[in-house]
């Protein structure tokens, strides 16, 4: 179930189906009964149902994933329209799934554009077979279909030109000390989300350093070491609180919505399909959680000492930094260890505090031990050292990608730099 909310890297149709159509966001599984709402989401009718907080005609309640707020029918949620589309959609991920068992025996490759255009139902798979349409020529080029499906999205194929000196872009000061974790907003002109450990705050700056909101209390009690945040697409903003045992939801204006017990939740990151991975050092683990706050996995490895961030590459691997391990491991959605990263060679130790990934699938590891930026590849090799000391680079300690590619640091004392590391 949380492999396939990360991106498994199947290329089959079936697998490109179930992962952007076909998966609930309230149980992450394949839909049973899709039933659509008016604002056109759509989800299980029995997750709808105990989702509700009043199942009573003429209530109201939010959407789980665009919030607008929906009248519940006099006939409850069995009002509301039966997605037919969506089942479609599922029938032809099913198709798809046994055209491949019988023309691609090892299971590997997508299915030929010819077939999976118009293939809906089981009879036609059957006509298709017996007249072995295009069978020679799969069976023949296999190989080739096999490389297509295991190629990663084409953004990551293009070579990176990195700048030989990255530019300095801009840099401002914040009103933080320690400002430990740095997130860019859904949309450009919310601008950046900065938690500072030190003052226990919550903090919205525009991307020219200008302070917008800012917040010490997530309702009526402080915040307690914040230390991971991280942006929803509808603008959510979830902030991990260590001294809390919580992870706070709140609104873009930093007002609480809701809270969940979570032990000793540190990094965070949002995947593509709206789950959150929380790394969670006190327990040598990742946690998936849901937009809802309810963990559906974990991924834990026997390297881990203290995961203490995380994040996701394009093929759904996942990168986790490791603390006391001083490492960098990348694993597969399923958590096996693929790649272990501890430095650029036997002088070049690294330390590693915060990691984020760019569009090319580059790692950017913050050491403020050393004062570098790390950038390693996707395979854990290591690359270069985007800014250093040199740079004017001091205690970097949180990352993150803006929304013009750029890469963003927070720096101890409370300043923010912003590097062009890529030549246009």
């Amino acid at each position: 179930m949380a492999t396939a909310s990360i991106g498994d890297g199947d290329g089959s149709l079936r697998a490109k189906i179930r992962e952007n159509f076909t998966n609930c966001s309230i149980c992450l599984k394949d839909f049973e009964d899709p039933t659509i709402l008016p604002c056109l989401h759509t989800y299980c009718k029995r997750c709808l149902a105990s989702y509700i907080p009043e199942n009573i005609p003429g209530s109201k309640f939010l959407c789980p994933l665009c919030q607008k707020e929906t009248k519940l029918p006099e006939d409850g949620v069995e009002g509301f329209n039966h997605n037919y589309f969506i089942d479609s959609l599922q029938n032809t991920a099913q198709v798809g799934h046994r055209l491949q068992e019988l023309l691609l025996p090892s299971g590997g490759g997508d299915i030929p554009q010819h077939l999976s255009l118009h293939l809906q139902t089981n009879n036609d798979v059957d006509r298709e077979v017996n007249k072995g349409t295009g069978l020679g020529k799969i069976q023949q080029n296999r190989k080739d279909i096999q490389g297509i499906s295991s190629r990663g999205p084409p953004v990551v194929t293009r070579k990176a030109q990195f700048r030989d000196k990255p530019h300095l872009v801009t840099e401002f000061d914040l009103n933080c000390i320690y400002p430990v974790s740095l997130t860019t907003c859904s949309k450009p002109q919310l601008g950046y989300l900065v938690v500072d450990y030190d003052n226990n705050k919550v903090c919205r700056f525009s991307s020219d350093g200008q302070l917008l909101v800012e917040k010490s209390k997530a309702g009526n009690r402080s915040l307690c070491e914040p230390l991971g945040i991280a942006s929803l697409p509808d603008g959510t903003t979830v902030v991990s609180e260590y001294g809390n045992n919580k992870l706070t939801f709140m609104s873009r204006d930093l007002n609480l919505t809701k809270e969940v017990a979570m032990e000793g939740p540190d990094g965070l990151y949002v995947t593509n399909s709206n789950t959150i991975l929380v790394a969670q050092p006190n327990l040598k683990q990742v946690s998936i959680v849901n937009i809802h706050g309810a963990t559906v996995d974990t991924i834990k490895h026997s390297s881990f000492q203290w995961p203490w961030c995380v994040t996701v590459l394009n093929n759904g691997n996942i990168v986790v930094s490791d603390y006391k391990a001083k490492a960098v491991f990348i694993l597969s959605p399923t958590g096996s260890l693929l790649h272990t990263y501890t430095g650029s060679g036997q002088h070049q130790r690294c330390e590693p505090n915060v990691v984020c990934v760019d569009q090319y699938d580059n790692i950017m590891i913050a050491d403020c031990y050393t004062n570098k930026i790390h950038i390693i590849s996707n395979d854990g090799e290591f690359v270069k050292f985007l800014a250093t000391k040199d740079d004017g680079l001091q205690i970097p300690l949180g990352l993150t990608i803006n929304h013009d590619g750029d890469l963003a640091v927070s720096q101890y004392g409370g300043k923010i730099k912003v590097f062009r590391y890529m030549d246009s």
